[in-house]
């Protein structure tokens, strides 16, 4: 069995995290139950935090997932936690988010 990342044929979404947070993003249709990975990329020069979620989902620098600059991560999730919540301890960051399948 292939486990390589590939992407969904979904867009790649842009969020943009600040040192006081944001909306969520979503990154691809509510699927139900259906276990996706997501591909983030932060093309910035400082660090962001992150969490994956529901609609409501924030993030917190003390709690989220810390993706370091210039980096990128990938990470399964189930298929409700289809939203992107970023933020930074100062200025501001642009992350990318691709839904796919694989790892």
């Amino acid at each position: 069995m292939d486990y390589k990342f590939s992407p969904l044929g979904l867009s790649t979404v842009t969020v943009v995290a600040s040192s006081s947070g944001g909306a969520p993003v979503q990154i691809a249709p509510v699927t139900g139950t259906q276990p996706i990975a997501v591909r983030l990329v932060n093309n910035s020069t400082i660090m962001a935090y992150v969490e994956i979620g529901s609609s409501t989902v924030t993030a917190a620098s003390s709690v989220s997932m810390p993706i370091r600059p210039t980096s990128e991560f990938l990470m399964a999730t189930s298929g409700i936690a289809l939203y992107v919540a970023a933020i930074t301890t100062a200025s501001s960051a642009s992350l990318y988010a691709t839904p796919g399948k694989g790892l």
